[in-house]
């Protein structure tokens, strides 16, 4: 049996996205001649020609060479794919993922921004990784969300995602946004990250809250009203000042035998930290920020939330207890029996755990509302 996917879209121009299992037959095509296969990911489906509009239902067709067993799943594509220059910084352009609001933005109707960075190890990760959690949150919310594909190293290493990234912010909040159709009020900005986008999230937000000194440009030419209401860090990674190996070690022997391996993760963070780079930095390691700077800073709330059984869950709760005691506010939340990235587990993965996933998102959904209904 082969795991094979396909879409179709339908006359309203609504993808599906079906996972099926199948016995490999050459002439696939012409049993399924209602719909267009596809060996590639199907979370990506190039879609093309147009079926009768299909229901949510359990599909199972038999012969003798064919037996597939097909869910039907709602797959929308991003309402917008876009790439902005970026001078200077990765490969000179950022690829941008957007979902839109069902209420449509406009002059007299700017919408909050979620800018979402996916976690990958600084290495991989794309918007795609988190397309259904971003459309949810679209939808729930009300929100314009923008995903990332920053500059990966090993290729462009420190500090070309972060600078980048915020070249997309400023973007986002420019006349060239609204040409685009993106509304956004500069007054509710919300970041997220997961992992090594937790990270560029920690980092972007403390560059982003210095309102004086050399580092206070970077707030300003955002413009007066800017003002980033929440930052949401999904398992980050707070102390790369320390080699990964340090921070695995010290756990204990159920956190480690279900933590990434050393050789993984190291590697990933001495791709993005080659020995030319200055670990020793907050937009590095945000643990290394004091709290006598962390009270100077015009920092915004955070939600974190740690997996249980995650070597990287002791430098999020030294983060969080560090930003509360410089008297900024910090909700941390862990999920006991989950591990390393499980808010992006899908159903049929067997480390998903679904009150986990349903609970973590939840509780971001509660939080970012909260966040731009008091802005």
């Amino acid at each position: 049996m082969a795991e094979v996917f396909f879409a179709l879209e339908d006359l309203g121009g609504k993808a599906y996205l079906f996972r099926a299992l199948l016995t490999p037959v050459p002439n696939l095509p012409q049993v399924l001649d209602w719909a267009k296969c596809f060996t590639a990911r199907g979370d990506q489906p190039p879609l093309t020609g147009k079926v009768p509009p299909v229901s949510n239902r359990r599909i199972t067709e038999d012969d003798s060479s064919l037996v597939i067993c097909a869910d039907l799943v709602a797959c929308r594509r991003f309402d917008k794919e876009l790439s902005i220059d970026t001078p200077g910084l990765g490969t000179q352009k950022a690829k941008l993922s957007i979902c839109l609001p069902k209420d449509q933005s406009s002059k007299v109707n700017r919408k909050p921004l979620i800018l979402v960075l996916e976690g990958g190890g600084f290495v991989l990760g794309e918007p795609k990784d988190g397309k259904k959690n971003d459309q949810k949150l679209s939808d729930e919310i009300g929100a314009i969300v923008v995903s990332v594909d920053y500059a990966k190293s090993p290729r462009h290493e420190y500090p070309h995602a972060l600078l980048q990234i915020y070249i997309v912010l400023k973007w986002a909040l420019s006349i060239e946004a609204e040409l685009q159709g993106l509304w956004i009020d500069p007054a509710q900005v919300a970041i997220m990250g997961n992992s090594a986008g937790g990270n560029l999230t920690a980092a972007l937000t403390l560059l982003l809250s210095f309102t004086s000194g050399p580092c206070a440009k970077f707030r300003t030419a955002l413009g007066p009203r800017f003002r980033q209401v929440l930052q949401v860090l999904l398992y980050p990674s707070t102390e790369l000042h320390h080699p990964y190996s340090t921070r695995f070690e010290r756990s204990s022997p159920e956190v480690k035998e279900k933590s990434l391996p050393v050789w993984v993760a190291g590697m990933m963070e001495a791709c993005y930290l080659p020995p030319c780079v200055d670990k020793n930095q907050i937009f590095i390691a945000p643990l290394l920020a004091e709290v006598p700077l962390l009270k100077e800073l015009e920092i915004p709330p955070a939600i974190i939330l740690t997996a249980g059984l995650d070597c990287l869950k002791e430098e999020a709760v030294s983060y969080s207890r560090k930003l509360k005691e410089a008297g900024h506010a910090a909700l941390l939340t862990e999920y006991p029996l989950a591990i390393h990235g499980f808010t992006h587990y899908q159903p049929g993965n067997k480390e998903y755990r679904e009150d986990d996933v349903i609970g973590s998102w939840n509780e971001i959904i509660e939080a970012l509302k909260a966040a731009f209904k008091g802005k």
